[in-house]
């Protein structure tokens, strides 16, 4: 039995796609231990799985009147100096967990914001290490863009090369000197060169966790880099509630309006130009609010719940709004389902705009989140061409298997 520490950090969707893959490595007969912040404990756990507290709360400042009012200006800069904030204030508890939570395990899994410390704990420990991505941070393409620069490719190869190539040289200029600081406390060399050149120049197998619905793997990946498909938890055993039942059954399919982690400074006026529009169209909805402060009930033709199932939900829904986050975008995709996408920050509008391309969707950024946009937006993914798009899509991605593909990659990995 081989102990797998898996390194997380972010919000909900950076963490549920490991929970998955945990689950699968065990029943595999690994013993995988999820490392997340604290405000995962519960979910962790809730699977059964092995946790290992990182002490930071990574929700705590989105969820705030202040992290709302960031996240909703849609500014990327503004984006990485918050990201940076919180990092240096939680890097000495965040480098403390990595640290013990590797000790007396027999191989690391390190994720996108965990590569560094992944890379280097695994060093000293002299343990193999994996990488594993939900949204593509490398390796450096000429196909795409780097999704914090820009979300749609260029006409020139040469210019989307060079977005990964300023945002690599960029971040290592801000983290190499902390890095480093942390890697002399546990008796290791200096880190010369940044974690994505660290992985190319070593070969690291890298599990890419997306569809090729929306993203065919680039000609100029190596052969360590490996799209393996979107990881989905297992499908909940329990039905949806039945208030929410009850509301399905009572008339036609309505569109689902994921607010989730977006960030709603006025709940009130969202939900009131939300009846609008809907009500315009002459369609039902289902509202998941979120970390917004909406009262839970049933108004009419609107279902307010705070979190719902997506598996259980989605196929009952005509159609999707949320904010284009990969684990949402390829679960609607997954049942078929075109989709409005106001994306936030970090990978979002990258997904949106490949949604839109493949004909499944429409993507606009969450500041120009309106009656309007949201009306225009319901009225494209409604038509008959989107939803046979979305259908198309789902057909094609029944044919990857996500989960086994993964843990068969590491398995066989981990024996050589």
């Amino acid at each position: 039995m081989k102990r797998i520490a898996i390194l997380t950090l972010g919000t909900r969707g950076d963490v549920q796609p490991y929970v998955a893959l945990a689950l699968g490595l065990k029943q595999r007969g690994f013993q995988p231990r999820i490392v997340a912040p604290i405000n995962f404990e519960s979910f962790v756990r809730g699977y059964g799985l092995e946790y290992w507290p990182l002490e930071m709360n990574t929700e705590e400042g989105l969820k705030s009147a202040e992290g709302r009012s960031w996240l909703a200006s849609g500014n990327t800069r503004a984006f990485l100096r918050h990201l940076r904030k919180l990092m240096q204030r939680d890097r000495a508890a965040f480098q403390r967990g990595i640290w013990q939570a590797c000790q007396e395990t027999d191989a690391v899994v390190g994720t996108a914001m965990t590569l560094a410390e992944g890379i280097s704990a695994s060093e000293k420990l002299q343990l193999p290490f994996i990488a594993s991505l939900i949204y593509p941070v490398l390796p450096a393409s000429r196909h795409y863009p780097h999704f914090l620069v820009k979300s749609r490719s260029s006409r020139f190869q040469s210019v989307d090369y060079l977005t990964h190539v300023i945002l690599d040289k960029g971040w290592w200029r801000e983290t190499r000197r902390p890095l480093n600081h942390w890697r002399h406390s546990i008796g290791l060399a200096p880190l010369k060169r940044s974690p994505t050149q660290q992985i190319r120049k070593t070969s690291t197998l890298t599990l890419h966790h997306y569809s090729e619905t929306l993203f065919p793997r680039p000609a100029d990946w190596a052969p360590n880099h490996i799209l393996t498909g979107p990881l989905f938890l297992p499908d909940a055993q329990e039905p949806l509630p039945a208030p929410l039942l009850e509301f399905l059954r009572a008339g036609p399919s309505p569109v689902f309006l994921g607010f989730g982690s977006m960030p709603i400074v006025d709940p009130a006026a969202a939900l009131a130009m939300t009846a609008r529009a809907t009500a315009r169209l002459g369609i039902r909805a289902v509202i998941g609010f979120g970390w917004s402060d909406f009262p839970a009930s049933s108004n009419g033709h609107l279902f307010l719940t705070r979190g719902v199932d997506h598996n259980r939900l989605f196929p009952s829904c005509r159609a999707l709004v949320h904010h284009g986050g990969a684990g949402t975008t390829f679960a609607g995709i997954r049942a078929g389902k075109p989709a409005v996408v106001f994306s936030v920050f970090a990978d979002q509008p990258f997904w949106g705009e490949r949604l839109t391309r493949a004909g499944a969707g429409i993507h606009f950024p969450f500041r120009f989140f309106s009656e309007e946009t949201l009306l225009a937006g319901l009225q494209q993914v409604l038509r008959v061409e989107s939803q046979v798009r979305a259908s198309d899509l789902s057909k094609r991605m029944a044919a990857e298997s996500g989960l086994e593909t993964s843990v068969a990659q590491i398995e066989d990995s981990l024996s050589r």
